[in-house]
């Protein structure tokens, strides 16, 4: 076979691809051969058929099958020996004229190729805002106190108090103040510590089962959604509530925090934490590990918009659009392609600046890497359910689990390679700490 390549671009390229009977004759023939040994034709013994007979009925099909898998080995080889970097797979194009299988022996095939694009990228001279929280004993203690919610009872108290759930029998009133015909009844809960009004608030607190109120329930609610909700009826309907309502207190619900008590500790973290001050650390490691996953997250698509906005590659995107089409297990739309696209094209570029960063910086993760990683974890894990001795054989058996399994070893390959390089960005780039509130964190 003889390949040519003509560039039509800088991105895109076609291969032309010359069969010849030389390439393809020598296997044809023993194709053939291999067909009549085990065709069956009436009249004939089992591989006893006339190679001419074989030939008439089924040279043309046997020709065609020996010329597509020459072509497919032959171009895949040329690409991989070429050393292109493409992005997608060779796809062929439309022949301008039907061959002939019976009587052509020379045969010109084309091929679409695409190249990534070629591009050099400096980290150094960066810098980049790592937003963190800061993690002082107000915010411990408030972390503390909402477990101890979690894990507290439920009681029915007299009065109410600020943070109570209260239930209320809602009844919608006319103009006069008087109960509505065909108006709304309804009985809600409402939690206290979510209406937006303080002035609001204070109406019920101190206030006892029986209480009576007349007021407005959008007052008590942040949205008409939630006002739909409470009073069982559409957004639309929800949207025009005007008249006053009167509430009555018919029940009053408080979760009380859970005791600060060996028992309580131990239900959270099991029996080794036995003090308050030992609670307190572990809330501390865990809003530490909760926090810094959720800043570094945020760093690093600080440091991808960058990058992206930086090298802006550009892509054979007609070329991929195509090839995204072609490769799809389910039918797919170019409407569908083109809606999809903006996202498509984002992934492809930063897919294209990571394997850069990567490859100049000599960053892999090795099998026995990740085989590590992972028994590390699952000690771990043994560890939070007080497991310290673990059986080798089953700690072996969970670690070959998820090696074994393509999607989680995959997902573990790439928090190693996450990891390998933000500390290449820490190293490479200035990267200063911005501390602030958990509110102001999760608001900016």
């Amino acid at each position: 076979m003889i390949f040519s390549k003509e560039n039509v671009d800088e991105l895109n390229a076609v291969i032309s691809v010359k069969v010849s009977p030389e390439d393809f004759q020598p296997q044809l023939d023993k194709a053939i051969k291999d067909y009549a040994k085990k065709v069956q034709m009436p009249g004939f013994r089992k591989g006893m058929v006339p190679i001419g007979l074989v030939k008439k009925m089924y040279g043309k099909s046997i020709k065609a099958d020996e010329i597509n898998r020459l072509l497919s080995d032959g171009v895949n080889n040329y690409l991989v020996e070429s050393k292109f970097d493409l992005l997608g797979h060779a796809m062929p194009r439309p022949m301008q004229n039907e061959i002939d299988w019976d009587n052509q022996n020379e045969f010109n095939f084309e091929y679409e190729i695409a190249f990534a694009p070629k591009f050099e990228l400096d980290l150094s001279g960066e810098s980049f805002t790592k937003r963190v929280v800061k993690i002082d004993d107000a915010l411990i203690s408030s972390h503390v106190q909402n477990i101890a919610k979690r894990y507290g009872k439920v009681t029915n108290p007299e009065s109410v108090e600020k943070d109570d759930l209260v239930y209320l029998d809602f009844t919608e009133l006319d103009a006069q103040g008087n109960v509505k015909e065909g108006g709304i009844v309804k009985n809600s809960p409402i939690a206290l510590d979510m209406v937006p009004s303080e002035e609001t608030r204070n109406k019920f607190v101190g206030q006892t089962i029986g209480f009576t109120i007349k007021l407005n329930p959008v007052a008590l609610l942040k949205s008409p959604d939630e006002l739909a909700h409470v009073l069982g009826i559409n957004a639309e309907e929800a949207n025009n509530v005007s008249s006053n309502f009167e509430l009555k207190i018919s029940n009053i619900s408080r979760l009380s925090a859970a005791e600060m008590n060996e028992e309580f500790f131990a239900k959270i973290y099991g029996p080794s934490v036995k003090t308050e001050e030992e609670f307190r650390n572990k809330v501390r490691e865990e809003l530490m590990m909760m926090f810094g996953r959720d800043s570094e997250r945020l760093l690093i698509n600080q440091i991808q918009k960058r990058l992206l906005e930086k090298t802006n590659l550009p892509l054979p995107a007609e070329f991929l659009k195509r090839w995204i089409k072609a490769v799809n297990d389910k039918p797919i739309t170019n409407e569908q392609i083109e809606s999809e696209w903006p996202a498509y094209e984002n992934s492809t570029r930063w897919q294209l600046i990571e394997t850069k960063i990567l490859t100049d910086n000599n960053i892999t993760v090795t099998e026995q890497e990740v085989r590590e990683y992972v028994e590390d974890l699952i000690r771990k894990q043994f560890v939070q359910y007080n497991m310290t001795e673990v059986n080798d054989d089953i700690l072996n058996g969970s670690v070959e689990n998820v090696m074994k399994n393509r999607e989680e070893y995959n997902r573990v390959a790439q928090q190693l390679v996450d990891s390998k390089l933000m500390t290449l960005y820490q190293m490479k780039c200035t990267i200063a700490e911005q501390e602030m509130t958990e509110e102001e964190f999760y608001k900016s």
